[in-house]
Parts: C-alpha cells; sequence; structure tokens
C-alpha cells in the first residue's frame, strides 16, 4: 500500500487493537508516533527534498489527524504486605527460579523494566548498578540491597547482559517478559492484577507510609522535577537513598520468611 493511499481507516485499524485489549497508553503513543512522523513528512515535504525527486508529489495530508487519542485513567494500584507476600512465596513454584528472578529483581530495585532488562555486569560496583544513561538521558545509580544483591548472585557469572537471551535482536531479555509472566502467574496466585509500573508505585506508597521525604522518592525513583529549589539543590541524597534501599529489602525478606514475626515499638 503506498503511503500516498494511506487514510484515518488505515490508521484506526491499526489503532484499535491496542484499544480493544485496555492499553490505552499504548494506543496514544503509537497514534502520536504516527501523526509525528507524517507532520515530519508534511513539513520536509517528503520525499521531494529528501529524494529529490522533482517528479514526486510530497505527501499533503496527515492521516492521524483528527483521531482522538484514548482516556488515560491515573492508576493507583500498589501491592499490600499481604499480597507482596503471596507474590514472593508462591511465583517460584509457579515458574521456573531464573524466570521468577527477574520480577523479584525488578520489585527490588523498582527500577524501569527496560534498564533492569538491558542490565550489564560491566556497570555493576559492589553494591552499585551505575546506569549510564536512564529514561531522562542521565546517569542513575542504583544502591543494591542484601536482598537484590542474592538474587544477582544466582546469575550466571559472564560479562555480557545480566538477563541474556540469545534468540531476541538485542541480545537480552525482552522488556515485555516480566508483563506476560506476571499476567499468566497473577490468576493462580489469586491477585488483583497489577502491572510492572505497579511495584514502583508500591515502594513509592511505602516509603510514603514511612514517611520518607519526596526528594528521597525522586532520588529512588529517578524521577527529574524540574523546580526552582531543584535547580540550585544539586544534592544525589545518596546515603539516604542506600539506607531506604536496603531498608525496602530487609521489609521484602521479612515478608517472604514464614516465621518472622514484625514486633511493635
Amino acid at each position: 500500500l503506498s503511503v500516498y493511499a494511506l487514510s484515518r481507516s488505515h490508521v484506526r485499524d491499526v489503532l484499535e487493537p491496542i484499544k480493544e485489549e485496555g492499553k490505552n497508553v499504548q494506543h496514544n503513543r503509537t497514534l502520536a508516533a504516527i501523526r509525528g512522523m507524517f507532520n515530519w513528512a508534511i513539513d520536509k515535504e517528503w520525499p521531494r527534498d529528501l529524494q529529490r525527486r522533482p517528479d514526486a508529489s510530497p505527501i499533503e495530508i496527515n492521516p492521524a489527524s483528527k483521531i482522538k487519542p484514548a482516556v488515560e485513567n491515573d492508576r493507583d494500584r500498589a501491592l499490600n504486605d499481604a499480597e507482596i507476600r503471596k507474590l514472593l512465596k508462591h511465583l517460584p513454584k509457579h515458574t521456573d527460579p531464573e524466570t521468577a528472578d527477574f520480577p523479584l529483581f525488578v520489585l527490588a530495585t523498582v527500577c524501569r523494566i527496560g534498564e533492569a532488562a538491558s542490565m550489564e555486569h560491566k556497570h555493576l560496583f559492589d553494591d552499585e548498578w551505575r546506569q549510564p544513561t536512564s529514561k531522562n538521558g542521565k546517569s542513575h545509580t542504583v544502591f543494591l540491597s542484601d536482598y537484590a544483591q542474592a538474587i544477582l548472585e544466582r546469575r550466571p557469572t559472564s560479562k555480557g547482559f545480566m538477563w541474556p537471551n540469545e534468540s531476541t535482536a538485542t541480545g537480552h531479555i525482552r522488556r515485555d517478559t516480566v508483563s506476560k509472566e506476571l499476567k499468566e502467574i497473577m490468576p493462580k496466585l489469586k491477585l488483583e492484577a497489577f502491572t510492572p509500573h505497579d511495584m514502583r508505585r508500591t515502594l513509592a506508597t511505602w516509603l510514603g507510609d514511612n514517611e520518607v521525604s519526596e526528594r528521597i522518592h525522586d532520588r529512588i525513583l529517578n524521577h527529574q522535577k524540574k523546580t526552582l529549589q531543584r535547580r540550585y539543590n544539586v544534592a544525589k541524597y545518596n546515603r539516604p537513598a542506600r539506607d531506604w534501599w536496603q531498608n525496602w529489602g530487609q521489609h521484602l525478606q521479612e515478608l517472604s520468611a514464614d516465621n518472622v514475626v514484625k514486633l511493635k515499638g
């Protein structure tokens, strides 16, 4: 099909199946990508300038225009301690240990899925995982708790990816592996549906319950907020961040142990 023949109905044919699966965010990001691609082509008078073909007519119509985005509902799903305990206890029983280790590591570090999937041995230094780049384009250091380090110690010792997969184009585990694994396992665990991103919200909620400052939240979750105070305060908050990552790992360790009784006071 020629790019000149693409119509709004063709774009809808791509978007509707995504929306029907309830993936409204992915629907809107795909729509934005298609719309942006055609806007670029129209602005550059493609293909006349790009390919230097005087006989070719430039694209003048964006088939993604006037297509309404799907409604994105803000999620507030966070796992409570009972759900985390059930996940930690039963996840390894319903899947092989190597597959279970990946979502457990994501839960322990609350890093982004793509960052965990592409993790390399060369970026590990003792209890620090030094990411050269992250979603915001800057470097980010994750302090690994004893719980997280114990997971990594079970990984094969190599110089490549921490979660290799030779069958993929990237050479490492796919970022949607956790989502698929959790989707298949949740009915067996009788857990309300949750996504890998909800794991990040789970820690954020736990930090809030422990009255941890918003700056430490942002440091651990690697959020960059542009405020006047942040512009002048360039502290990294590494010491408290390390402590709270360790506290979170200790909390997960306690929840995974059947014989631990947490004393009040």
